[in-house]
């Protein structure tokens, strides 16, 4: 494993549709392209690493969880380039929809500024239009940032879990406990769905093995 992908989280593109609820198609799709249409929306952080081509990082994963969310908005995909583009421009950074600030009245896309006064507004990417907070939603509420860069750094993908690039390479997660939920629904299913006894065996509470169970069945029932 490459050192420059260690502590970035690793995932393929199956696993990416997995987590976000995204089909697998539009995940290849924004990040490889398809044939006779624009290119790629989101450039993985591991291109340019050999034999790394179909993994991203957790922010690339970020990346396609917001474009997934946006497009349940109805927000239009030929919208979602130009404004993922001009966020590029605007904080000079690979990764534009992981910054905390994005909003959306599920038609067009603002990020949040603060003028020189102190006025908090929003400003439309493309028109460079203002709009009063109040009147939009805030966005992915389950993300964590980082206090300096902005950027995100945690997804509380669910109740008592979470996806952290820096603990069991991003991999999803009893948050109390550090374990993978994978690895306690497998542990729970070969026991005969004994959450008890699965809980002695990892000096954990039975809630937590349910709590990884749980996850497991939501999101593997939600890619069938």
């Amino acid at each position: 494993m490459s050192h420059s992908m260690l502590g970035e989280g690793i995932y393929g593109f199956s696993e990416v549709a997995r987590l976000t609820n995204v089909s697998p198609r539009c995940i290849r799709a924004w990040f490889q392209g398809v044939r006779n249409r624009p290119g790629a929306v989101i450039h993985s952080d591991f291109a340019d690493v050999p034999g790394a081509e179909n993994l991203v990082s957790f922010l690339d994963m970020i990346d396609a969880l917001v474009i997934g969310r946006l497009r349940g908005y109805d927000v239009p995909m030929q919208y979602l380039r130009k404004v993922h583009h001009a966020l590029i421009q605007e904080f000079d950074s690979p990764h534009p929809f992981c910054r905390k600030g994005i909003f959306t009245d599920g038609k067009r896309i603002f990020i949040h500024t603060a003028e020189e006064c102190g006025e908090e507004r929003l400003k439309e990417l493309l028109t460079k239009q203002y709009a009063f907070p109040r009147i939009l939603l805030p966005f992915l509420r389950q993300v964590e940032y980082d206090s300096d860069s902005l950027l995100a750094k945690r997804w509380k993908i669910g109740r008592g879990i979470v996806i952290d690039p820096s603990r069991q390479y991003g991999k999803p997660i009893v948050d109390s406990v550090g374990i993978p939920t994978v690895v306690l629904a497998a542990a729970y299913e070969g026991n005969n769905q004994d959450a008890r006894a699965v809980a002695n065996w990892y000096e954990i509470k039975p809630i937590e093995v349910l709590r990884a169970v749980d996850f497991e069945r939501t999101v593997n029932g939600a890619a069938a």
